[in-house]
């Protein structure tokens, strides 16, 4: 999704990337295998799930302020569905103030 975003709009300032929940570290091999995205580790000292309510397989989607403006959940709208798949980049690229 991060190349189609960047192929339609080079100048967009969207970056997409994943942050594993504290106490997790042994998935992250497994999470980033065969994929090219930024990958985090939430510590203690920056907490994250937390605070947000995130549940997991949840991509957090946030405006240019940082503001949590929509939440769209993977287990449930698998993204090998192209409705599903076009559905989460939409919401990316309202969120950018994108058509």
């Amino acid at each position: 999704m991060q190349t189609d975003i960047d192929s339609a709009y080079p100048d967009a300032e969207i970056y997409l990337l994943g942050v594993n929940e504290r106490g997790q570290d042994g998935a992250n091999e497994a999470a980033t295998d065969g994929r090219d995205i930024p990958w985090l580790q939430e510590e203690a000292e920056s907490l994250i799930w937390s605070p947000w309510n995130v549940v997991y397989r949840d991509v957090i989607i946030l405006d240019g302020n940082n503001e949590i403006v929509g939440v769209y959940n993977l287990t449930n709208n698998n993204l090998g569905v192209q409705e599903n798949y076009d559905t989460l980049k939409s919401m990316i690229l309202e969120a950018a103030g994108l058509p």
